[in-house]
């Protein structure tokens, strides 16, 4: 048996122990890692509601980037509505690779406390334009989860939350205005929009600053009956996606005001 000199079996130890050290990190850092993310996604369903409520994340991507184009629309059921489930929410998802559509993929949406959906294929054979996945819930959630899956081609877990239900605060619902003066137009929520419109019978949507307050002149009001539309939106790019790949979250409310000649 030979024996190894003195320098020879220390260079060795040396070395084991190097080697048993730089294991030990490794699994020391990936444990921190894996804790690091199940702390920070987690289960989308059981997140904080205040969590969820400003959730901006893009979700994991294999395969090739596909483009997504998610929009996500609540329309209030009720005038000035203020209750979640006095709402409708459509979903609209166009899926694109190499700048032509997919027809084969499985799209799903997980409402935050609501439903999983699985949108249907609405396509248009003569207009690529057109092709796009579709679906629909009931209520305003908030906060959804979306998920494409095409073949070998994902992006999953995609994460966003849209604006609070915003009401009009002035004018009320059916409330008689003045025809010949400005109309002061205020409403309350709780947060503010990345983008907000107002719209009405006689002028199309303008884009406003979400301020809570807005004067429109009277020039816009109609002469007997009008319907305001205020909606707001947050939007997201997909930066690690496709080009042009983007979420938009948005919820609109209205009300009906009545003109008068009569000052």
């Amino acid at each position: 048996m030979k024996i190894l000199s003195r320098t020879t079996a220390a260079i060795l130890s040396g070395v084991l122990f190097a080697g048993s050290l730089t294991a030990g990190m490794l699994i020391t850092n990936d444990t921190q890692a894996q804790g690091k993310s199940s702390a920070t996604r987690g289960d989308f369903a059981k997140l904080k509601e205040s969590d969820a409520y400003k959730v901006r994340d893009q979700g994991q991507i294999s395969g090739s980037p596909l483009t997504v184009r998610i929009k996500i629309e609540a329309d209030n059921e009720r005038d000035n509505a203020q209750r979640s489930r006095d709402f409708e929410t459509e979903f609209d998802v166009v899926v694109l690779r190499d700048g032509r559509p997919v027809r084969d993929a499985q799209v799903t949406v997980q409402a935050y406390k609501g439903p999983t959906v699985r949108l249907r294929l609405d396509d248009d054979d003569d207009d690529d334009d057109d092709t796009s996945y579709e679906g629909e819930i009931k209520g305003y959630h908030r906060a959804y989860q979306v998920s494409v899956v095409a073949g070998e081609d994902r992006i999953e877990n995609i994460r966003f939350a849209g604006p609070a239900i915003h009401t009009f605060t002035s004018p009320k619902h059916r409330q008689r205005v003045p025809a010949n003066r400005d109309l002061n137009i205020t409403w309350k929520a709780e947060d503010r929009a990345d983008k907000t419109w107002l719209s009405g019978d006689e002028f199309d949507r303008i884009s406003i600053e979400d301020t809570g307050r807005y004067t429109l002149a009277a020039s816009k009001l109609d002469d007997d009956d009008d319907d305001l539309e205020l909606k707001r939106a947050n939007i997201m790019q997909l930066t690690n996606a496709g080009p042009d790949s983007q979420v938009r979250i948005s919820v609109k409310n209205e009300i009906d005001i009545r003109t008068d000649d009569n000052d």
